[in-house]
């Protein structure tokens, strides 16, 4: 989500409503904005660009993300290949095996 293109915010907006949640759109800036860099952080470790470095900072906002999202009561699945969305979001645990229909992407 782009947070200058209202298409985009609208299409999240509805794709957060389909799952229940319908508050704190900061909450959910906030988390668009750390999937970016997480996105950018998985790019240069699968490209092998100081792949221990970025391996370890992908960990610590792994788990700067996941605090935000229990804050708002939402749960969190990372998709680590960066050919994919990397960040799915959903109030209930979302099975691995099915982020896609069970989240909703935020990037």
């Amino acid at each position: 989500m782009s947070l200058t293109d209202k298409s985009d915010g609208i299409n999240i907006g509805l794709q957060l409503a389909r799952i229940g949640y319908k508050e704190d759109s900061y909450t959910i800036r906030q988390l668009v904005r750390l999937s970016k860099r997480l996105h950018g952080y998985y790019v240069n470790s699968c490209n092998r660009y100081n792949a221990e470095k970025y391996d370890k900072l992908a960990d610590k906002l792994e788990t700067t993300i996941k605090d935000i999202a229990e804050g708002v009561h939402l749960f969190v699945y990372f998709q680590t290949d960066p050919r994919g969305g990397t960040l799915y979001v959903s109030k209930h645990k979302i099975d691995q095996s099915n982020y896609v229909r069970e989240g909703v992407y935020l990037e």
